[in-house]
C-alpha cells in the first residue's frame, strides 16, 4: 500500500474593502513618486572628436517615444569636453531633434580649454517644448571664463523617438572633443 501525504494547508487572510482601498491608494502614491523621480537614461564617457571640416556628430542619444508623455516632464542633458590649442574657428551645437537648442562659436579659446554644457528640455505640449541651456568654459588654471545661457522652443513630436546630439565643427580633426554625455529624465 502506498504512503500518502496530507495535502498542504494554506492560510487565507480576510481583507476588508477599506483595507483594499488603502492598499490601492498606497500603490497609486508609489507610482506617482516613481514617475517624479529623476532617472538616468544614459551615460557616455567615450571621448570623441570632430573629423576634419564640416559639422560632425560627437555624441548622440535616441530618446524613446513616449518618455515625455505628460506636460511638465523633461530631460536634462549634461555634456563636457575640451578644445585643443589650435587657433582656428570652431562651433559647438546641441540639438534636441531638429532644433538647435544651444550654439556657441570661438575663434581661439586658448590652451587647455574645458567646457560643460547643461540643458533642460521640458514638454509643454504633445509637440512643443521649452529649453534652457547653459555653457561654461575656461582655460586650465583660469578662475574666470565664458558663460552663456540660451532659451529655445523645440517643436518635436514626442510620440516618436527624438535624437539628442552634440556636434562640433572645425577645420582640424579633434579640435573639439566631447568626453561626457549624461541624459536624465525628470
Amino acid at each position: 500500500m502506498a504512503d500518502y501525504e496530507d495535502p498542504p494547508t494554506f492560510a487565507v487572510a480576510t481583507v476588508t474593502v477599506p483595507q483594499l482601498n488603502r492598499l490601492s491608494e498606497n500603490i497609486r502614491h508609489l507610482k506617482e513618486q516613481a514617475d517624479q523621480a529623476v532617472v538616468r537614461l544614459s551615460t557616455n564617457t567615450t571621448t570623441v572628436g570632430n573629423v576634419g571640416t564640416g559639422e560632425d556628430d560627437l555624441m548622440t542619444y535616441s530618446l524613446a517615444a513616449g518618455v515625455l508623455d505628460a506636460n511638465g516632464k523633461g530631460v536634462r542633458i549634461t555634456c563636457g569636453g575640451r578644445f585643443r590649442d589650435i587657433a582656428e574657428a570652431r562651433t559647438l551645437k546641441l540639438y534636441f531633434g531638429g532644433t538647435v537648442v544651444f550654439q556657441i562659436g570661438f575663434s581661439d579659446p586658448g590652451a587647455n580649454y574645458s567646457w560643460r554644457l547643461v540643458a533642460e528640455v521640458v514638454r509643454t505640449g504633445a509637440a512643443t517644448q521649452v529649453s534652457f541651456a547653459t555653457f561654461i568654459g575656461s582655460q586650465a588654471g583660469n578662475n574666470s571664463g565664458d558663460e552663456s545661457t540660451r532659451r529655445a522652443t523645440p517643436g518635436e513630436t514626442l510620440s516618436g523617438a527624438v535624437t539628442i546630439k552634440v556636434t562640433g565643427e572645425s577645420s582640424s580633426s579633434d579640435n573639439i572633443q566631447q568626453d561626457l554625455m549624461i541624459i536624465e529624465r525628470f
